[in-house]
């Protein structure tokens, strides 16, 4: 058989092709407008290049960086690596502009997503003992905020909400044996706390009992549910009904549910997979709430609020993290007046708040993954 040759013709179509193929992105580069921002990685694009007063070597940083910014079909490439590295080989290692997520996020049984930030995977494993005088230092900072707060004639209690994994185990993949039962970082801060005269009030196990109810963590987020979120919030009334038997958890009745389909969770828009992977969202809704939310009267920023309802019982200061979202109805239901502040603990904020405000109780909300990244702030 006569072998077939390819024509000059033939060659030279290919390469102009191929040649064409390889410009599209540097074509539109220049043809479309610049982007501010990446919707793909939710982050501001780095800005045109200038010639400044220090030097060439800063220029050409300049020019790098907005070249790697503004190629044509970036965030389109970057979807596609992603879903390649999360579909076909069970992994979350997207990397661009610096950021390096392998180990950040763990991909787990069915579609669960779990989060590998502050050591995470290695504290459900058992596998992390701080030092004596890391623990410490650790409780000394509950137990001076206690006192503080004692000395003032308002009760302390520390609460931290359970990471995913601890709920959930039977998601997460083989290689992450539990090499040590109850040793996670909240398991030896109870026993260290509880001989200092604070009882840490454990959330897991009615956690794990909600399952069969609903889910109570999202798949593709960090954070639990609105079910999981209201659990929690009976789980805080109990903790402090040891102390204040009069307040209230509003009944579950109250609150209407209607599901949503949500692509957005938080370890799917870190893998730049929002829009692709999605997952139902059950809603709660509480029905005629008493509590309002009102202009902060003392100097806050947008991380700062507060409530009012006058049915409710007691003055609440709340220094919370983004768990606290799915709780807010009810907490600022349960309360007469509800300060909730989306940051970490300040002493000075306290103080400000203990002077103006005069609460009855102060609640200092940590999910427990971040109990490490207290250790590292010191």
């Amino acid at each position: 058989m006569k072998q077939k040759h390819s024509t000059p013709l033939h060659n030279w179509i290919q390469i102009v092709l191929f040649f064409c193929i390889i410009c599209i992105p540097a074509i539109l580069m220049f043809a479309l407008p610049p982007k501010a921002t990446s919707e793909r990685e939710r982050r501001n694009l780095a800005k045109p290049p200038y010639y400044g007063t220090d030097g060439f070597s800063s220029f050409k940083r300049r020019v790098q960086e907005y070249l790697q910014d503004h190629f044509g079909l970036r965030d389109e490439m970057i979807l596609a690596n992603s879903y390649v590295d999360y579909a076909v080989f069970s992994r979350a290692e997207r990397r661009s502009s610096g950021i390096d997520l392998k180990g950040q996020v763990v991909i787990g049984k069915d579609g669960w997503f779990f989060s590998n930030v502050d050591h995470a995977m290695e504290n459900y494993r058992g596998a992390i003992t701080i030092t004596p005088e890391e623990m410490q230092r650790l409780v000394q900072r509950f137990v001076e905020r206690k006192a503080y707060f004692e000395s003032q004639g308002i009760a302390y209690y520390l609460i931290i909400p359970p990471d995913k994994e601890l709920i959930y185990p039977e998601y997460i993949p083989e290689r992450y044996q539990v090499l040590q039962e109850n040793h996670t970082l909240f398991d030896q801060l109870a026993v260290e706390l509880q001989r200092n005269g604070i009882l840490l009030w454990d959330m897991r196990p009615a956690l794990i009992d909600a399952k069969a109810t609903s889910t109570v963590y999202m798949k593709t987020d960090t954070h639990w549910s609105d079910w999981g979120g209201y659990v929690g919030y009976q789980q805080m009334i109990a903790a402090l009904n040891r102390q204040f038997p009069e307040i209230e958890t509003v009944p579950h009745e109250r609150f209407t549910q209607s599901i949503i389909h949500i692509s957005e969770g938080d370890m799917a828009v870190l893998l730049g997979l929002f829009g692709i992977i999605r997952e139902d969202k059950e809603i709660w809704k509480l029905d005629q709430p008493c509590a309002q939310q009102q202009p902060y009267p003392w100097g806050g920023d947008d991380k700062s609020f507060y409530y009012r309802c006058e049915t409710g019982k007691h003055k609440v200061v709340i220094f919370a993290d983004s768990f606290i979202v799915a709780p807010r109805q009810g907490l600022t239901e349960s309360f007469q007046e509800t300060v909730i502040l989306r940051k970490w603990y300040d002493p000075t904020i306290a103080e400000q708040l203990v002077k103006d405000f005069q609460p009855t109780i102060v609640i200092d909300q940590i999910v427990g993954r971040k109990l490490w990244y207290l250790l590292e702030r010191e």
